[in-house]
């Protein structure tokens, strides 16, 4: 193996500006491409609008409520970027290896929207008035 040519990962080397232009592109194809996406977005506005009328207000609360909603969209962008790739390298048709390593990847979206919305549950029914 080469050495990969400069214009091939000329990427790596691009503006702040650039990748952060890259990331809300990968955002916005992810919430337009995977209903999950979208759901856990609903669910992350959603809860803290909860926050702030439970919190009356409190900017902090409702800024932890935020934050700790947006862990299930990070496994679940992980997720989907993993599948994307695993069906695009591997294909679609059954194989029982793939089927587990979905399973695997499911199950950390599973347990991150346990643990991150059991959080925000402990943060808002204390301030529930």
């Amino acid at each position: 193996m080469g050495e990969p040519s400069k214009a091939r990962c000329s990427w790596k080397n691009d503006s702040l500006g650039r990748k952060s232009l890259n990331s809300f592109n990968g955002l916005k194809t992810a919430f337009f491409m995977e209903t999950a996406i979208a759901r856990e977005t609903a669910c992350a506005f959603l809860l803290t609008a909860l926050a702030i009328y439970a919190g009356k207000g409190n900017f902090w609360l409702a800024f932890r409520v935020f934050l700790l909603s947006l862990v299930p969209m990070v496994i679940e962008l992980i997720n989907t970027s993993l599948e994307l790739l695993i069906d695009s390298h591997v294909g679609t048709d059954f194989n029982e290896d793939v089927k587990r390593t979905k399973d695997m990847l499911s199950a950390s979206v599973l347990l991150a929207l346990v643990i991150s919305y059991g959080a925000v549950l402990a943060l808002i029914v204390p301030n529930w008035k």
